[in-house]
């Protein structure tokens, strides 16, 4: 019993599009979709579509004197977004090329776009991604949203609208993932100028110095350059930043949380580095491609220092490094850019690195970067980190196998460790079996080899082998309960039993305290020890045990027996820390000292620094004639470098220092 009141919009379609769709080689796309819109209202729009004929060619009708957003689709081809301002006329041709998605799954980039300032999203603002292959370009819809389809790969992706700052962001595409990107463009009259100039010490002007600024909030980055004179200008939004001025020879000047909410001058100030104490050097390997192009560098930089060096015409770089961590940086005319983290270390060396860059759609096999014992273990094992390679147009590789060469076999025979699935372009890691360790007796070489494997089980990409060997790293246990009697075969020395499945043999110590002749060692596989050879004195023993690979453990408790005419005990007069013996030592040395009465000792060891490495003795010692053994390494039980160290003891009021060389 209502009546209901509709609206309509009738338009009279005026003007013909008609074009052509074809793929990157010019062949026509039958079945391909294309369509024209235009939203005038947010409540009424145009919109014509239609198909293309088996010779790729499409006809709409649509109206006249608008700029219409168009889309276009086909099987086997990756989506076209794009614009077309028609005119008052009676015809318009827009041609159309599709990409192809290689055959395999493409990835999408989607988001929206932000005011930063009323925290509202922008709608109909422009949005590219690009790298040196592929260019796209869509726009967001009411609700600041855009989406695109892409060929896997990294991209630049920009967001720009009028009154706002243009934003760009770096991103990496996989095959059938969706890579989220937010944008938060600044209004313009949020700008203001950052000027200023970069000099050396001595007051000269420095140019081509990279001026990177960090927004704190966002996390965003960007850079410009100093000119001839040494100055700079750069119009950024406002906000907090991190600024940093690099070149080479010079270390990196940072000025921290800057505030730019009005246009500043900032000044750098940079440090010339006096001494190089290492470097980095190597090829930029291509694959695919034409090879270098006009141009390639590396660019090897962390917080303190950044260097940087073009290739030369065979692709060889070299640039002079002091201590630290490394990321590389490598561009090349054609290729994408590549980034590695913590490439390298430099502690006083020369690395040599060479970088590969891969042509787009290039197929490349894995490449293992290190093989290396698996520290703080029991052996027998080892880690090997690989980069995936390229899967080229397979887009990605299923698995990866981890292969180990069988040792001393006539031919050449792999046996299957393990498989690793797919989980994208970053550098994967496993710990791979050994079937020996090495050991004080001799290195036993492991050699192992991953293959990437694809959707087709006969066609799979091996890594060039790489060689290490595995260490048991875990000294034995301290043997406990060591005694000491007098039989009459001689001394009795008993301890328990070792604790360790790798357990090899027990190491005796026997020292003549009145003497100043290193320790005897003897060796036994048991738990007691008979020392038919004493003669009347004082004699202390202590014992170790010794694993398979040639570990040491620390000493037991060291025992004292005195053999003598009468039970007299000569005590010393007066208190004494004596030189160690040997002294350059390697692997242990012998710490003694005198006690002419019991007292509380603590004796350590620190380094050149001052910083204490080793405490060897810490609590009440007895008067009498003391040793102690030190087997270089820290309270941690690990082994500490060679050098010089200072050994310090506090006996009650009493107070001494020695120096002790390490060797290696």
């Amino acid at each position: 019993g209502e009546m209901t009141g509709l609206d309509f919009s009738i338009y009279v379609y005026t003007t013909l599009v008609y074009g052509h769709v074809e793929n990157e080689s010019g062949e026509p796309i039958e079945d391909a979709e294309v369509e024209f819109h235009y939203e005038e209202y947010p409540d009424s729009d145009i919109h014509s579509m239609g198909y293309t004929d088996p010779e790729g060619y499409y006809e709409l009708w649509v109206l006249g004197g608008y700029e219409y957003e168009v889309n276009a689709w086909a099987d086997g081809y990756m989506d076209h977004s794009g614009s077309a301002d028609v005119g008052d006329v009676e015809d318009f041709e827009y041609n159309i090329v599709l990409e192809s998605d290689g055959g395999g799954s493409p990835g999408w980039i989607e988001g929206s776009v932000w005011d930063e300032a009323g925290g509202e999203t922008i709608s109909n603002a422009s949005v590219q991604a690009y790298n040196n292959d592929h260019m796209f370009e869509t726009w967001t819809d009411d609700n600041g949203w855009f989406e695109f389809e892409v060929p896997p790969g990294g991209y630049w992706v920009t967001a720009g609208a009028e009154g706002y700052m243009e934003g760009t962001i770096e991103v990496q595409v996989y095959p059938g993932e969706t890579t989220q990107t937010e944008f938060f463009l600044s209004p313009a009259e949020n700008m203001y100028v950052v000027s200023g100039m970069a000099v050396s010490e001595n007051g000269d002007r420095l140019s081509g110095v990279q001026i990177a600024y960090n927004n704190l909030e966002e996390g965003w980055w960007s850079s410009v350059y100093t000119d001839e004179m040494g100055m700079f200008e750069e119009e950024i939004p406002g906000g907090v930043y991190n600024f940093s001025a690099r070149v080479n020879d010079y270390y990196v000047a940072w000025i921290y949380d800057q505030e730019v909410f009005e246009d500043i001058w900032l000044d750098f100030t940079l440090t010339p580095v006096e001494e190089f104490t290492g470097s980095v050097e190597g090829m930029i390997i291509f694959h695919g491609g034409d090879g270098m192009g006009e141009w390639a560098s590396v660019n090897a930089w962390n917080d303190v220092y950044d260097g940087r060096a073009n290739g030369d015409d065979e692709g060889y770089y070299y640039i002079p490094l002091v201590d630290g961590t490394y990321n590389l940086t490598i561009r090349a005319d054609g290729y994408p850019t590549q980034f590695v983290s913590d490439a390298f270390t430099i502690e006083g060396n020369n690395v040599v690195y060479d970088v590969h860059l891969y042509e787009q759609g290039f197929v490349g096999p894995p490449h293992i970067v290190f093989l290396g014992d698996v520290p703080n273990d029991q052996g027998r094992q080892m880690r090997v980190v690989w980069n995936p390679g390229v899967p080229g147009e397979w887009d990605y590789f299923t698995q990866f196998s981890i292969w180990r060469l069988v040792p001393e076999n006539q031919e050449e025979l792999w046996d299957y460790v393990t498989t690793v699935p797919w989980h994208g372009m970053q550098p994967y890691s496993a710990v791979v079996p050994t079937l020996g360790d090495s050991t004080d007796q001799e290195i036993y070489w492991s050699t192992f080899m991953v293959s990437a494997h694809t959707e087709d089980p006969n066609f799979f990409l091996d890594s060039e082998p790489a060689t290490g060997y595995s260490v048991d790293n875990l000294h034995p246990a301290i043997p406990e309960g060591v005694m000491a009697n007098q039989t009459g075969e001689g001394i009795l020395l008993s301890w328990s039993a070792p604790v360790d499945e790798d357990f090899n043999y027990h190491r005796v110590y026997r020292h003549n305290l009145d003497s100043e002749d290193p320790a005897d060692i003897f060796t036994t596989v048991d738990t007691f020890f008979v020392d038919a050879s004493v003669t009347d004195g004082s004699w202390e023993y202590w014992v170790t045990a010794v694993d398979i690979s040639g570990n040491e453990s620390d000493p037991s408790e060291a025992v004292s027996v005195l053999l003598a005419a009468d039970d007299e005990l000569a005590l010393p007069m007066e208190f004494a820390l004596q030189q160690n013996y040997p002294n350059p030592f390697n692997p242990s040395t012998q710490v003694r000292y005198a006690l002419p009465e019991a007292a509380h000792v603590v004796l350590g060891i620190y380094d050149m620094m001052g910083r204490k490495v080793r405490t060897l003795v810490s609590g009440v010692e007895p008067a009498g004639y003391q040793s102690v053994l030190w087997n270089a390494t820290n309270d941690l039980g690990l082994p500490v470098s060679a050098g010089v160290y200072i050994c310090t003891i506090r006996a009650g009021e009493n107070r001494q220092n020695m120096k002790m060389i390490q060797l290696k």
